[in-house]
């Protein structure tokens, strides 16, 4: 099955404003659905939401004096506290030097919009990390690779945080039922002749 998705593009669009949590929350709607319907939407929706991020790379790369210069990086991706990322990321302690950008975030409309809609830790971490293809995408056109180890690190950080959630769904949601007197004399599993 073959499907495309049109939006019509805005001067908000154009101009690299973020979309309304209304619209993020279409969005995982959407995506929901289409997981529904046993369509298997991400190899689809990565590659668009990279090849976004190659064009966005292709123009701040255009933007920089000094492609290879973090600072000039962070002018043309982030700008200064008044532009939009800093702004709908709620982003502090912005820091550049030649050869690193260095950011806090403190929320993000993408995961705030999917909570809203009920969607579970494991599908927020998916949508999260296909969110971050545009990321990829804008660093290749950039010129910016990480390290092998640097990567390593990005994916054990990534892997910490999914173990760190499952842990906590089983301890703090699942696995309370179990200490419950009703179940206690209930098998985990089924008796199976010997």
């Amino acid at each position: 099955m073959r499907f495309m998705v049109m939006v019509k593009a805005t001067q908000e669009s154009e101009a690299g404003v973020m979309p309304s949590e209304e619209l993020l929350a279409a969005m995982g709607r959407y995506n929901e659905e289409l997981v529904k319907a046993g369509i298997d939407a991400e190899p689809i929706i990565r590659r668009a939401i990279k090849r976004c991020g190659l064009m966005h790379g292709e123009n701040f790369k255009k933007q920089c004096a000094d492609p290879t210069n973090s600072v000039d990086f962070k002018d043309a991706f982030l700008g200064d506290d008044t532009k939009v990322g800093p702004q709908s990321f709620h982003m502090s302690d912005i820091k550049a030097d030649h050869d690193n950008v260095t950011v806090d975030f403190h929320y993000c409309a993408l995961v705030s919009a999917w909570k809203k809609l009920g969607f579970s830790d494991e599908t927020c971490a998916l949508l999260c990390d296909m969110a971050m293809d545009g990321d990829r995408g804008i660093a290749e056109a950039m010129g910016l690779t990480p390290p092998p180890y640097g990567r390593l690190a990005r994916n054990l950080i990534q892997a910490g945080e999914n173990l760190a959630d499952h842990l906590t769904h089983f301890y703090l949601f699942f696995m309370p039922d179990f200490a419950r007197a009703a179940y206690a004399a209930t098998p985990w599993f089924a008796e199976t002749p010997a």
